[in-house]
């Protein structure tokens, strides 16, 4: 999935080919303390703590923009952090603004699915600022 994307952003032919080399079937072991695990198969992943790692997930990740934009919120990413918000007029309820956000939260599982991504549940939360009508948990 991510070179196909690669290939639709216009990526060179020459540097998509570095990144199925890369991404190539491989086995890894974790090393703590200067002890071994075992060795464990590496499949269509980029390992964590890798250089690459964090400019192929942006990559892979992007264009969840899109979906978001669709539904007419505004996406803020940052490494796997994804937050969308809207301005409403006063005189939108908050029932209406919690539609729109839960069309937003449904696109983007819609896209997970589509793209094998998992959101944590635990981390999703809805959030209505407004010194008259707020709603959700309070944050900092």
């Amino acid at each position: 999935m991510l070179i196909q994307k690669c290939w639709r952003y216009g990526v060179p032919a020459r540097a998509i080919a570095f990144l199925e080399a890369y991404l190539a079937e491989r086995s890894a072991k974790v090393v703590v303390g200067g002890s071994f695990s075992e060795a464990f198969p590496l499949k269509n992943q980029v390992f964590q703590g890798t250089v690459l790692g964090p400019k192929l997930w942006n990559t892979f990740f992007a264009d969840i923009r899109h979906i978001l934009h669709q539904v007419d919120l505004i996406p803020l990413l940052f490494a796997d952090d994804l937050n969308a918000y809207k301005l409403f007029p006063r005189s939108v309820s908050n029932e209406v603004i919690l539609e729109q956000l839960k069309r937003g939260q449904f696109a983007c599982h819609k896209w997970g699915s589509v793209n094998q991504v998992e959101f944590e549940g635990s981390k999703e939360t809805f959030t209505i600022i407004d010194k008259q009508d707020p709603f959700g948990p309070g944050f900092k």
